[in-house]
This record gives C-alpha cells, structure tokens and sequence, in this order.
C-alpha cells in the first residue's frame, strides 16, 4: 500500500471498534429521523452518468460515493474499482461518517491509484423523494451504473474526511462542507487501553503520509463525540485539505515504540512534467546508532517515471547524499544514516533543499524541493535524548 508504512494501517485496522458517525444534536423530530436513517445506509458505490461539464470542465461521469463507511464498504469499492478498470474518474463523497478503519482503506486505495476526490451528492434517475431515503439508498445499490444529477453541496462528515484525505487531487466546492469530531468506539464498546487516544495518534501518521498536517486529526480530536466541527476555508487551507500547487507540514513526532523515536513531515507539489499532477513526498528520521539518524525520503511516482534520481539534501555548503531506489513501480524511496551535527546545522537555518539530479539520459533538469526547518531543532534536542537512552541494535525500527 504505496506511501503508508504496514504496521501503520494495521493499527488501524485493528481498532474496527472506533466509530465516527455524526451524533445526533436537538433537531426536530423529522430531521433526527431523516439522520437515523441515514447511519443505516450502507456505502454505495455505483458510475454517475450525466450531461456535458456534470461534474466539472469536461467531465460528465463520476463515482459516487453514498451512504455510511459500513463494515464492507473497503472491499466493495475496491472491487468496483476493479470492474471499472479505470482509475480517472473523480469521487464524489456524501456521508456522515461511519468506520474510521474503512474510509482510511479507501483513502489508501484512491491514493494508490492517484484519484481525484470532491464532495457532493449525486441523485440517480428513478430517485424519487428525498435522496437520504432507504428508498433511495436501494436505488443506488440497484446496479453499478446510473443516469444521475450531481449537487456541489454534499456532507462529508467523520469517518468520510479520511477516506477523502486519501485522495491524491482534492476539491471542495463552495457549497461543500467536511466535519470533523473525535473517534469514539462504537455503542456499548468500552474504551480499553485508551483505544481512541492510540487511533487519534495513527490518524496523525496517516495525514501526514497524505500530505495533510496532522493539525487537522488535533482539530477532531479536541472536538466532542456529541459534536461536529465543518472546517472553515482557513482551516482548509491551513492543514492542506484542498490540493494547492505547494503544501508543506509540520514535523510530527511521534513513537512506534517505548524506545523509537521519530519524526516525519510531508511535502506535496504540482509535478513540473504535468501541471495537473500532484506528488507527496515524506522526510522522515528515526534512530539508528550511535553514529546518528536514518534520513529516509519516500516520494510518490509516476507510472511514466523512467529514470532514477540521486537525492540528496543540500543546506549552504553540507549535503547529505542518499542512496536507494525504487521500492514498488509507483514509490521510490532514499536513505542514508545522518549525524546529529549535520542535522542540527540544518535545523539553525530557516530552509533546507531537497535536490533530485537526473541523468543526462532523462533529458531533464534538477528538481529542488525548498522546505521549512520551522520546529526541527526542539525536535533534534527531544530526539537525541530519546535516542542516547534506547539500546542500540545497530539497525532503524
């Protein structure tokens, strides 16, 4: 699962008791039974046909997304993707949340395959009353393909804002509104080992592999079960919600155990090849040795990327060479062991460069990702403690 580490998605994976759904709040008594019928709608996925620019410049079909993250939504939009087989259709989302673990699969598995996401809510023809009916709902679930109108106005609520995090490209019209609150376990499930703090922590490692700053997942987790928090531009762009030509993180550390130690940050920029192609990238170091830190640089590829850079991290005159390569078709990724003292060098100064060189054979030029070191030297200071204090093995986690 290209640029999520496995232990990383099997923690969340494992925590199937969290839930996320938006609770329901005073209303009157139609909306509280509109909404309750609503948590009962199962996702569905289904191919939106409509008329010429129906989702967009150009674009008159989609996938629509509707319904809650259920128990088997992952495996059910994974295997529409395989009957689609085409991965340049947008997906357009309206729910009000559901299973955190599965809108993270399906986050994952749009980012793999390098899908757009939008909110909106999609009515297929033969939809009669309101679209958040059962009714409705079976309609959609009728068959795979449907003659239907889209609305820019959809909920992506919960559990739904990390499925569409996922997304490699990410749009939210005007009329669009994604919510946020904490996870909580599902009804009657007691919070054991502190469950919900341990999923709010993945959920930070998970955005940031996104190329989202886990401010968002604090944001959430500062906001009551019983409440919703919709996201205002600011805080979209703040956090990188929305796909924007350039997208830095912060540094988040966080441990994988008692004894490692880690810090990693995303970056995500336009592809200077494609101007309508976004790639993420993460920098992260963990403890090694005594010698110092493994500096690993992972970056999303292409499927038409055909040489192999050198990479190295530049600041003023030190550099710091990585060797590596490609690790599946569409990831690459670079590491070296760092000493502190380059790092920390590094850390005094404002910004660090990120060079890729190619050779002369791909015919193009040396690519530098410019990136902030705002917050990397309380880091080091926290990280070299953490890592004179582990037993060295001699190898990174």
């Amino acid at each position: 699962m290209p640029g999520i580490g496995r232990a990383l998605m099997a923690g969340l994976v494992a925590a199937t008791c969290i839930a996320s759904v938006v609770p329901a709040y005073a209303k009157t008594a139609q909306q509280k039974q509109a909404e309750d019928a609503a948590k009962r709608r199962p996702m569905a996925f289904f191919l939106a046909k409509g008329g010429a620019n129906a989702c967009g410049e150009g674009c008159s079909e989609w996938i629509a997304a509707d319904g809650v993250f259920d128990a088997g939504s992952a495996k059910r939009f994974e295997t529409f993707l395989t009957t689609l087989k085409r991965d340049d259709l947008p997906v357009f989302f309206n729910s009000l949340g559901g299973s955190v673990s599965q809108s993270v699969l399906i986050g994952a598995q749009m980012r793999e395959r390098r899908m757009t996401a939008a909110v909106g809510r999609t009515r297929p023809d033969g939809c009669r009353g309101d679209s958040q009916s059962d009714a409705c709902n079976h309609v959609m679930h009728s068959k795979a393909a449907h003659r239907a109108k889209l609305v820019l106005d959809g909920r992506c609520f919960s559990a739904c804002a990390y499925a569409f995090i996922g997304a490699s490209t990410r749009k939210l019209a005007k009329g669009a509104k994604l919510g946020v609150h904490s996870a909580f376990p599902r009804e009657g499930a007691p919070d054991q080992g502190n469950v919900v703090s341990q999923t709010h922590d993945l959920l930070r490692r998970y955005a940031i592999e996104m190329g989202i700053d886990s401010g968002l997942i604090d944001l959430a987790a500062a906001v009551k079960s019983t409440g919703m928090h919709t996201l205002t531009r600011d805080e979209i762009a703040r956090f990188g919600v929305e796909t924007v030509p350039f997208f830095e993180t912060r540094w988040l550390a966080f441990q994988y155990s008692d004894k490692s130690f880690n810090l990693i940050k995303s970056v995500t920029r336009r592809d200077e090849l494609n101007s309508r192609r976004s790639y993420n990238a993460t920098i992260h170091l963990a403890c090694a040795n005594t010698l110092g830190l493994v500096l690993r640089y992972r970056r999303e590829l292409a499927a038409d990327f055909k040489f192999r850079p050198a990479v190295f991290f530049r600041v003023e005159n030190d550099s710091v060479s990585l060797g590596g390569g490609i690790e599946q078709s569409s990831i690459g990724m670079w590491s070296t062991v760092a000493s502190f003292r380059v790092l920390e060098h590094a850390a005094e100064r404002s910004k660090l460069d990120i060079v890729e060189s190619y050779a002369a054979a791909a015919n193009r030029d040396a690519q530098t990702t410019t990136i902030s070191t705002s917050g990397l030297a309380d880091a080091l200071n926290v990280m070299r403690k953490r890592c004179n204090e582990r037993k060295f093995t001699g190898t990174a986690p």
